[in-house]
C-alpha cells in the first residue's frame, strides 16, 4: 500500500521504552520505563504510523522530561505524576502532526527510580 492511501479508521496501539534523564540537583542518572497505549487517524499506512507514533512519542517524552528537570520546572520524584498533565505538550514536541498523524486517547504509566539523594518535593 503506498503512503496515503489507508482510509480505514481509528488505529490503535502501544509504546514503551526507556526514560534516561539526570537529577539536576545531584548529577545522578535517572532512570525509568514509560508505556502506554493510543489511538491515532492517519492516511498513512497503520504498520508506519504506529512504528512513527512508538519511536517520536518516546523521543518527545525523554526530550520533555530533561528540559522540564533542567529547569526544575519539575522534581526526579514528580516525573510519574506529571507525565500525564505533560502529554500535550510531548505530543506537539513529537511532531506527528507535521507527519499527518493526529493522536487522541493517549494513556500514559512511567515508573522511576529516583537516585541516591534525589530531592523529595
Amino acid at each position: 500500500m503506498q503512503p496515503g492511501a489507508y482510509g480505514g479508521g481509528p488505529i490503535n496501539g502501544q509504546f514503551g521504552g526507556a526514560i534516561s534523564a539526570r537529577d539536576p540537583n545531584t548529577g545522578h542518572p535517572v532512570q525509568g520505563k514509560v508505556w502506554g497505549s493510543f489511538s491515532a487517524s492517519s492516511s498513512q499506512p497503520p504498520d508506519f504510523v504506529i512504528a512513527r507514533v512508538q519511536s517520536e512519542l518516546l523521543a518527545a517524552i525523554n526530550k520533555v522530561i530533561v528540559g522540564k528537570l533542567a529547569a526544575g520546572q519539575i522534581a526526579v520524584t514528580t516525573i510519574t505524576h506529571s507525565l500525564p498533565a505533560l502529554m500535550a505538550e510531548i505530543i506537539q514536541e513529537s511532531g506527528l502532526a507535521q507527519h499527518g498523524i493526529q493522536l487522541q486517547n493517549v494513556q500514559v504509566q512511567s515508573s522511576v527510580e529516583p537516585p541516591p539523594g534525589a530531592v523529595q518535593p
